[in-house]
């Protein structure tokens, strides 16, 4: 996850001083960090709130440290069916773009169930709203452009934003696919 080793680290704090504050586990913290697993929302938003930073700097989104204030007391299933249908988009079809079931996203705007943190990202990057105001936490109405992090080039940049949205089985695949490339090229 990007930014979080970074932020521990800035405040001296240790992977299991960390683990023991939010209640997992130290090869929790470790996973998160090398973007082995990706954190439930439930602790994406408890690593914003340990540290005071907004989620989408949690998510390599944006390189702004500072939180808002929160601005909603509404619930991520609200702010959904908002977006949704201030943009004219059925249930339907955001579930096509997502590929989920339109079940799935109907449970999501009734509150009854919560989207995965990749879910929450491409969906913020459908409505074109930031994750955090998504999730009620900022007013911001543009997308944030990404940031240029570790001496990533533009191209490199989207080949990980598209690396990030893929399942463990494509990704999977696609190392094997660049290991053939890699082969070919020696």
């Amino acid at each position: 996850m990007i930014g979080l080793k970074r932020l521990r680290e800035e405040r001296g704090i240790d992977q299991k001083v960390l683990a023991i504050d939010l209640n997992v586990s130290q090869p929790t913290i470790s996973d998160w960090e090398n973007g082995r697993k990706t954190p439930s929302v439930e602790n994406l938003v408890r690593l914003a709130d340990y540290f005071s930073v907004p989620l989408d700097y949690l998510l390599g989104r944006i390189d702004q440290k500072e939180i808002p204030a929160p601005t909603s007391d509404a619930m991520i299933g609200d702010q959904i069916r908002h977006y949704r249908k201030s943009q004219k988009v059925s249930q339907k079809d955001l579930a096509s773009q997502l590929f989920v079931s339109q079940q799935a996203v109907g449970k999501w705007e009734r509150n009854e169930a919560t989207p995965n943190p990749e879910a929450i990202v491409k969906l913020a990057q459908i409505f074109g709203i930031t994750t955090d105001e998504l999730l009620g936490c900022s007013e911001q109405k543009e997308t944030p452009v990404p940031t240029k992090r570790d001496g990533q080039d533009e191209l490199e940049q989207r080949l990980m934003q598209y690396v990030r949205e893929m399942t463990p089985d494509q990704k999977k695949l696609l190392l094997a696919q660049m290991q053939v490339l890699a082969e070919q090229n020696e």
